[in-house]
């Protein structure tokens, strides 16, 4: 409920879709509290039972929720997620500048784990195209992806484990989108614990 109150809170209701895919068993109450909801678009991709693992990998129900997505960009929150006040007017401005043309993602700044570091973007290193310049290379926890260069990588791909997820994206759109990334501290999120749920702009 936090991450999608915060949105609401935040953001224009025209500029926003919530795509929630779950395997939740539907007696549940975080699925019937969902299904309530008039501004949730509630994809059941399968059922489990409560003490069961996923069926699949997280990136196929990820990626089955971008699949389904209508917005120009998408982003992958948790369900233990907030949004900044501030963070769609700053999302606004970056996307609106002409210099960002060729952007296809952006990564923004969040908490990892111990909240006492703040809210992060962690650099992993750098990489190097033939006949180009150095560059920084930065995990994509948190990336706001527009969503014809999420189509051109593949999508996520869904033989890897969640935690090697941002660094395989990070690295994905580098060599095989053909568009830019960039980084913005000034788009803020909190995350507290690790789940799973689809918000696509």
């Amino acid at each position: 409920k936090v991450m999608i109150q915060s949105v609401r809170a935040t953001t224009p209701r025209e500029a926003y879709e919530l795509l929630v895919v779950s395997s939740d068993p539907p007696e549940t109450e975080k699925v019937k509290w969902l299904k309530q909801q008039e501004d949730v678009i509630f994809i059941q991709a399968d059922i489990r039972r409560q003490w069961q693992l996923r069926k699949r990998s997280a990136f196929y129900y990820i990626n089955l929720g971008i699949k389904k997505s209508t917005k120009p960009w998408v982003v992958v929150v948790n369900d233990d997620m907030s949004f900044d006040k501030n963070w769609y007017p700053e999302f606004l401005n970056l996307v609106s500048d002409q210099n960002n043309s060729n952007v296809g993602m952006i990564i923004a700044a969040m908490h990892l784990g111990k909240v006492k570091h703040g809210r992060r973007i962690i650099k992993l290193g750098w990489t190097k195209k033939s006949g180009q310049d150095q560059k920084d290379l930065y995990l994509a926890d948190l990336a706001f992806l527009r969503r014809d260069a999420a189509e051109k990588i593949g999508f996520y791909d869904e033989k890897i484990d969640w935690a090697g997820g941002g660094a395989d994206l990070a690295l994905a759109m580098e060599f095989l989108s053909n568009t830019d990334t960039i980084t913005t501290d000034k788009i803020k999120v909190d995350h507290f614990i690790v789940k799973e749920n689809i918000f696509c702009m």
